[in-house]
């Protein structure tokens, strides 16, 4: 007796770019799939213009800087590791949940996200953009947070762990 074929997901294509020497990426690339860029030490930014269909991981990318306004990633985007990435900017397209790990020391103003933020281990983040819009939970571990801002929308749950949290404002 022969069932019949299950509907499963479709594979995603997964690109991984890992070279000690690489310094930059080409203007207006596009992966159709998942992109890690990881052990890339001399990277110091992303192209203005790329696109990922899926997730966007940056792993081991210490001197990265700056993230371009113009990127537009499909799944979620997750920066693990020590960074030159001094502010997180709002107006990225971010279609999934956004992992900033040792990653950042500001948010942009304006940053909305439709999945999680999980923000962990970043102590020198002092303070979270007025009107932080999240549209899944909210995730803190580990940050030099001292209060949450006011106008913050949380559609999911708050996670806090070893948060210094003293002022949650009455909004």
């Amino acid at each position: 007796m022969s069932s019949a074929p299950s509907a499963a997901a479709p594979l995603r294509h997964r690109t991984v770019i890992s070279d000690a020497d690489l310094r930059s990426l080409p203007d207006d690339l596009q992966v159709d799939g998942d992109l890690e860029l990881q052990n890339c030490p001399r990277l110091e930014g992303l192209p203005t213009g790329l696109r990922v269909s899926g997730d966007l991981v940056i792993r081991g990318c210490a001197r990265l800087r700056d993230l371009p306004t113009t990127m537009h990633v499909g799944g979620a985007l997750k920066i693990l590791g020590r960074t030159r990435l001094s502010v997180f900017p709002a107006g990225l397209q971010i279609g999934g949940d956004i992992v900033l790990h040792r990653a950042v020391s500001s948010i942009s103003p304006g940053l909305q996200t439709h999945g999680n933020l999980a923000i962990l281990r970043c102590p020198e983040l002092a303070r979270l953009p007025d009107g932080l819009s999240i549209g899944g939970d909210l995730i803190l571990r580990r940050t030099g947070l001292k209060m949450l801002p006011s106008g913050l929308n949380v559609r999911g749950g708050s996670e806090l762990r070893f948060a210094q949290i003293a002022s949650i404002p009455a909004d």
